[in-house]
């Protein structure tokens, strides 16, 4: 069981300028001003310079050093995603998200940008939360709203494990079987 008033935040991002890591210290530092919970962000990923030196500076700036730690890559990921309230995606110009299904298939809420390949996944307020890239206010009034709402969670979570479904292996290769039929008989 959980602690109520701990509130665990996960994101899985080799540190790229694309991951828009810097979002996610700014929703962090936001979530610290307007609400009473212990923060806790977790970053999963390869810490790569020089943007992991400049992360670790906004980190300072916003003064959420006690709040963010970079874990480095760890294997395996399951166990980590799973002790979380909350995946957390910022990522811009990414393609289909496995961290994203790897969340769902385990019912941890996924909140992400509204971006790349997030919406192929996600759907809006049905199976996770699409946010605009930098809002802020928007992400940070969605993790609250997860983290005290229990039923919306069971609502999403319960959903997003039905999507999951849609990307498992069997469902891959029977696609690609149908594919290959198709190129055969025409």
């Amino acid at each position: 069981k959980r602690k109520l008033n701990i509130l665990n935040i996960i994101l899985i991002a080799n540190l790229q300028k694309r991951k828009r890591v810097d979002i996610a210290i700014k929703i962090i530092a936001k979530l610290k001003k307007v609400t009473r919970f212990n923060i806790n962000l977790k970053i999963f990923g390869e810490k790569r310079k020089p943007i992991y030196l400049e992360l670790i500076e906004l980190v300072k700036k916003y003064d959420v050093q006690d709040n963010i730690k970079f874990m480095g890559s760890r294997f395996p990921i399951r166990p980590w995603i799973s002790n979380s309230d909350i995946m957390l995606v910022t990522a811009e110009n990414e393609g289909l998200g496995r961290s994203i299904v790897e969340a769902m298939s385990l019912e941890v809420p996924v909140v992400a940008s509204d971006h790349g390949g997030n919406n192929e996944i996600i759907e809006n307020k049905k199976n996770g939360f699409l946010i605009k890239l930098e809002d802020i206010d928007g992400y940070v009034e969605t993790i609250l709203k997860i983290k005290k709402n229990i039923k919306l969670k069971e609502m999403i979570t319960k959903n997003a494990k039905k999507t999951v479904k849609r990307f498992s292996l069997k469902n891959h290769l029977a696609q690609i079987n149908e594919v290959y039929n198709k190129l055969l008989t025409d």
